[in-house]
Parts: structure tokens; C-alpha cells; sequence
């Protein structure tokens, strides 16, 4: 070291003491701030080195199962390292674990009869507890408890019915289940195990089967799934259905030209409309014959029937336009439909011709008249007349006027044959007989001509009578008239007569006439045409 002073030897080893002296202080500050630091560390359990697990217990619909009738026990094992067990019985739905140890804990439940596990699977689960938190740790578990429905299926005759598929749907509101289904037994039954709530059950027969629901009638139950329910009904609840199986039969249609004569073949008629009715007048089937005049209804349930064809203009039904049919038999897949039940239908066609037609009504309920007596005059033949035909030299018309009766429904029909002597435009006069304690609403004839070419029928005005005797409230404006009693007499309209005019002559107010002559109010302004017959009160 040369070239060192003294005092230079002194001033480094006063620094490398210092230096030493630093390093020194430094290392006995390193622990001392480890050991600071590791105080400032959050405890894992407020106030202790203790941890917590708190839960609740809640139904399959996820309310609080919070029924103090049920006593809830829940255990926790400490299994890491192994450990004591906690158990608590709580019966509010909630419970809690406190002063637990860091580690892994197994939570598990003890289920009471009758409850099973929604989630977790199992009945437990493991839950660790870890050091670094100061929350408790939140569990839960879901549960449910079944409830068991037995569905029996049976017949009308009390005999179990198998392989009917059985649906339980959940009803609106029971949001948390799903569709169900099951297939009934030997013994007829389907068993189900189902949550709480309104359930919705339907059947469904067989393939190939087709049954009438008798119990209930729409084949449709909703029930009320409830434990207590079921407790009382010996741990189930039970329901049935019953059914009465359709025995299928087949109905045949034969419709026919009538032949010319008996010896001759008759041939089918196609296109013709069949009906099948039940006897409450509902329609069962409806078809129409093929071309060999046939047509076949099938699938028919056992009981009677009313089978009836269409009626076409210028066809007359020969024998009944209806039959009654009893189907008794089951049906067959044989061609020439043995086994069937069969009606058979005639018809003879008509030349075309002309006609009138038209109906007598009765004013009270608008009902036709039977019986009642129409005559059809020619008031113009339309041409020269037949030199074979007596006719009136004024009118041209012949002698003897036609007559009809009116049927059931009051209609009426004149028939015109092509060949007869009236030709296409000929006028005549149809007229109603009239009948005392009858009075007219409508005029007492009308005039129609015949068309211009046989076919259609020509459509006459209603006939329209009213019983004298009968009055109906008759209602106009913002009040009511209605008389009742009979007749003076009569009065015939003439030309330029008018309702009240005829009162006057009769010294009967305007008033009572219009009481007694209740039918003008269908007429504007109360008009009476000539022919008219009016009541004089």
C-alpha cells in the first residue's frame, strides 16, 4: 500500500465499519417486518380461526319448506382431516353451522318418509373450508315428496282394460313439473308418482280400438295431487276411467232407375247424395253413390240410424225416400259388402214438363196449412187454342179449371205435362179457397205464367191466412195494439177502396180497423188490394 497515508488507512476502515454496521441493522429489520406483516392478515372467522356454513331447505317448487310439522336434521363430518360431527334438527327450513374448522366438511340430510332428493342427486355433498374468507359459506338442498296415483281403466261392464296410455299433464300454475305417462296392466292399472299441485289425466285407447267415454264423458279428469290427499285415501290417491267400446258396423246404399218393367234390369244412379242420420237428427256420414249406384258407410257404431236420399227435379222416389236402420253387425273388408246393412233406393225420372208451385201459410208461427184447396185457371193460353179443347171464347181458357191439395208443409204443385195443350207463356190465374173463420193477409189469387221452357218450376207468392180468433200483438212505433173477438161481417175490397175508408162506411173507427185487420201492418201505408177480404169489428 504504498503511497497510503495514515490517514487514509484510518478514513477506509472507518468506512468499511460503517458499512458492516448497515448491513448489519438492515438484516435484523428483515423479520421484524415479515413478522408486522403477517399480523396484518384477515382472520378466517371473525374474532377466532373458526368458520361457518349456513343453509336452507326448500321444495321442489323452491318456497321455503318452512312446516314445523317436518323436523329437518342435517349433519356436518369434518372428513379432511377427519373430525367431529355436527348435527342439527331444525324444523324452519333453515339451519347453521358455526366454530367449524378449516378442512373439507361432508353436509348431509336425513329425509323424513316420503322425501326425496332433488338437488344435489344424493343426500350430501362436500363443502372446504378454506382460510382467507370471513363469510360463512351458503348451501342449500332441494327435496320433494312424491305422491302416488293409481289411474284404474276399466269398461262399462267393470272388466280392467290393459295398454291404455294414461297422460298426466300439469295444469296451468304447477309450473314446476312435466308431462308424465303410463301404460295400464293386466289388472288395469297405471300408477304414477307425482309432485304436489292440479294434474290434468287423459286417456288413449289402443291402436286399432275405438271406445265412447261413459266415465267421464269427455274422457278427461283434473285432479288435485295432495299429500294430505293421499294419506287419507291409505297412502294414494285414486281415479278411474271408464269406457264403452264401439262395435262397428257399415251401412250400404243402392240407388236405382226404376225400370221401364219388371221384367227389365235396373241400373245404378251415380252421383246421388246419400244421408246417414242419427236419431237426434245430427248427420253420422254422408256420401255419394259410384258409378254402379252404390255407396258404402263404414265405421258406424252399433244403434239405429235413419238413412235417407236427396230429391233431384224431375226424379220421383218410387217406394220410401227413407229408411230406418238398425247396424247390429260388425263390419266386413268383403267386396260385395256382406255383413253390411242395406237400403235400397228407386227413382223414376219424369219428362220434363211444366209446373207451379207455391205454399199456404198460417200468420200465426208462419206454419204451412195442410188440406187446403188451390185452383189454377188459364186466363191466356198464349195462342190459337186447341180446336179438341173446349174453351171459353172470351178468355180462351178451358172450361175446367185445375185443382191441388196442399201436402203437410202446405205446399202445393201443378203439374203441366210438355205435351198438354197449354204452350210456354200461358197465363193463369191461381187462387186460394177461402174458408170462413179465415181471413186473407195476402191477396185471395195470382197470376203466374208458365215458363218458356219445361224444367224448373215456377215459384208462386205465399198464401197467408190468419184464423179469426187468434190476434197477435202487433207491435209499431213505440207502443203495442192488439185486439181480440170476431167479425161483424166481412168486407170484400173493390177497386179504390181504402182500409179506412171502409171503416167509415161501416161506422167503425180507423183505430178498431186497424186492431181488427192486424195484417196491414206488413203492407206499406196499410194498402188493401182488390180481393182483400177485411174484418168489419
Amino acid at each position: 500500500m504504498s503511497g497510503v497515508t495514515s490517514s487514509q488507512r484510518q478514513w477506509m476502515s472507518k468506512r468499511v465499519r460503517a458499512l458492516a454496521a448497515s448491513i448489519l441493522a438492515l438484516a435484523m429489520l428483515i423479520p421484524m417486518f415479515s413478522m408486522a406483516h403477517a399480523q396484518t392478515q384477515p382472520e378466517p372467522y371473525p374474532g377466532s380461526n373458526k368458520f361457518c356454513i349456513t343453509g336452507t331447505i326448500i321444495n321442489f317448487d323452491e318456497t321455503l319448506l318452512d312446516d314445523e310439522d317436518v323436523p329437518w336434521q342435517v349433519t356436518a363430518t369434518q372428513i379432511d382431516p377427519a373430525g367431529a360431527s355436527v348435527v342439527t334438527t331444525e324444523d324452519g327450513g333453515k339451519f347453521e353451522f358455526n366454530d367449524l374448522a378449516a378442512g373439507k366438511w361432508q353436509v348431509s340430510i336425513t329425509l323424513p318418509p316420503g322425501w326425496e332428493p332433488v338437488l344435489p342427486y344424493g343426500t350430501s355433498f362436500d363443502v372446504t373450508l378454506n382460510y382467507g374468507s370471513s363469510s360463512c359459506v351458503e348451501v342449500r338442498f332441494k327435496v320433494k315428496r312424491p305422491v302416488a296415483v293409481e289411474v284404474l281403466k276399466i269398461d262399462d261392464n267393470h272388466v280392467p282394460l290393459a295398454d291404455w296410455v294414461i297422460r298426466a299433464a300439469p295444469a296451468p300454475g304447477n309450473w314446476f313439473a312435466s308431462p308424465i305417462t303410463a301404460t295400464t296392466g293386466t289388472d288395469g292399472k297405471a300408477n304414477f308418482r307425482l309432485t304436489e299441485g292440479k294434474w290434468i289425466f287423459t286417456e288413449q285407447p289402443p291402436s286399432g280400438q275405438k271406445y265412447q267415454p261413459v266415465m267421464p264423458t269427455d274422457g278427461r279428469q283434473e285432479v288435485n295431487v295432495d299429500w294430505d290427499t293421499a294419506v287419507d285415501g291409505g297412502g294414494k290417491i285414486s281415479i278411474r276411467f271408464k269406457n264403452r267400446l264401439y262395435f262397428q258396423g257399415c251401412i250400404v246404399a243402392f240407388k236405382t232407375d226404376a225400370p221401364p218393367d219388371p221384367n227389365s234390369p235396373a241400373y245404378g244412379l251415380p252421383g246421388w247424395k246419400i244421408t246417414v242420420k242419427r236419431t237426434n237428427g245430427s248427420i253420422a256420414a254422408q256420401g255419394v253413390t259410384d258409378a254402379q249406384g252404390f255407396v258404402r258407410f263404414s265405421n258406424l257404431a252399433y244403434g239405429p240410424y235413419i238413412v235417407t236420399e236427396e230429391g233431384k227435379l224431375g226424379w220421383d222416389a218410387v217406394g220410401a225416400a227413407s229408411f230406418s236402420v238398425n247396424v247390429t253387425r260388425p263390419q266386413t273388408d268383403a267386396p260385395d259388402n256382406e255383413g253390411c246393412e242395406q237400403v235400397d233406393f228407386i227413382n223414376r225420372q219424369n219428362p220434363p214438363g211444366y209446373s207451379i208451385e207455391g205454399y199456404k201459410i198460417d200468420h200465426n208461427g208462419m206454419i204451412g196449412i195442410p188440406g187446403w184447396v188451390m185452383t189454377a185457371t188459364a186466363v191466356y193460353a198464349g195462342g190459337y187454342p186447341d180446336p179438341n179443347v173446349d174453351f171459353d171464347p172470351i178468355t180462351l181458357e178451358p172450361m175446367s179449371a185445375l185443382t191441388a191439395t196442399t201436402d203437410g208443409t202446405g205446399k202445393y204443385v201443378f203439374h203441366f205435362p210438355a205435351d198438354d195443350y197449354r204452350i210456354p207463356g200461358a197465363a193463369y190465374k191461381i187462387c186460394e179457397e177461402q174458408r170462413t173463420g179465415w181471413l186473407p193477409h195476402t191477396a185471395i189469387c195470382q197470376t203466374v205464367y208458365l215458363p218458356k221452357k219445361p224444367g224448373n218450376p215456377v215459384k208462386a207468392w205465399n198464401f197467408v191466412n190468419q184464423q179469426v180468433g187468434h190476434w197477435e200483438s202487433i207491435t209499431r212505433g213505440g207502443g203495442s195494439s192488439s185486439s181480440s173477438g170476431s167479425c161483424s161481417t166481412t168486407h170484400v175490397v173493390c177497386a179504390g177502396e181504402s182500409l179506412y175508408g171502409i171503416g167509415a162506411y161501416y161506422g167503425v173507427s180507423p183505430s178498431a180497423m186497424l186492431a181488427a185487420n192486424p195484417w196491414v201492418y206488413s203492407r206499406p201505408n196499410y194498402y188493401v188490394y182488390p180481393g182483400d177480404t177485411v174484418c168489419i169489428p
